[in-house]
C-alpha cells in the first residue's frame, strides 16, 4: 500500500495564484469587450466615422432596393397582377434588400453618436424586408397577400427610416 503524502503548502499557494491570474485575465477581457473595444463608448471620432461609412455602404443600396420594391408593388395595390418579369425583378430586389439588411444587422452596435438613428433604422428595415419577402413569396406562389396594399404598407415603413444623408454625423 502506497503512502499518501500531504501536498506542500507551496503547491496550494501556486494554484491559488494561477486561479487569481485566470480570473483577472477573464475580467480584463470582459472589460475590454464591453468598454474599450468600440472606442470607449463612441468617443473615438475616427472609429465612429469608420462605422458610419460602413453603415452607409450598406444602407444606401438597401434604400435603393426598398424604393424599387415599393415601385414594383404599386400595380398590386391597384388590384393588378405582376408579369413574370416583374415578379423576377421583385424577387431580385427583395434578395438585395435582405442581403443589405443582413450586413447591417451583423455590424456590432453603433457608436453613441449614431445610436438614435440606428435604433430606428434597424427594426424598421427588418420589418420592411420581412413584409417584402412574404409579399414576394405570396405573389410567386399565388398565395394570399399579407396585406391588401403591400406597396403602401412598405412605403410607410420606408418613410419611417431616416434617409442616408440624414444619419447623424460623428462629433
Amino acid at each position: 500500500m502506497g503512502r499518501h503524502r500531504a501536498t506542500p503548502r507551496s503547491v496550494y499557494a501556486r494554484r491559488r495564484l494561477l486561479a487569481l491570474v485566470a480570473v483577472l485575465a477573464v475580467a480584463a477581457v470582459a472589460g475590454w469587450y464591453f468598454f474599450v473595444r468600440d472606442g470607449g463608448g463612441g468617443g473615438n471620432a475616427a472609429a465612429c466615422e469608420d462605422y458610419r461609412a460602413a453603415l452607409l455602404a450598406e444602407y444606401g443600396p438597401l434604400r435603393d432596393a426598398q424604393a424599387e420594391i415599393v415601385s414594383l408593388l404599386q400595380p398590386v395595390d391597384e388590384g393588378q397582377s405582376l408579369s413574370d418579369r416583374q415578379l423576377q425583378d421583385l424577387q431580385a430586389a427583395v434578395e438585395e434588400a435582405q442581403a443589405r439588411y443582413d450586413a447591417i444587422n451583423e455590424m456590432r452596435g453603433p457608436p453613441a453618436a449614431l445610436a438614435a438613428d440606428y435604433q430606428v433604422l434597424r427594426p424598421t428595415a427588418n420589418e420592411f424586408v420581412a413584409l417584402a419577402g412574404r409579399t414576394a413569396t405570396a405573389l410567386a406562389e399565388g398565395g394570399e397577400l399579407p396585406t391588401s396594399t403591400p406597396g403602401a404598407q412598405l412605403q410607410n415603413l420606408f418613410d419611417l427610416e431616416p434617409a442616408p444623408e440624414e444619419l447623424a454625423a460623428c462629433s
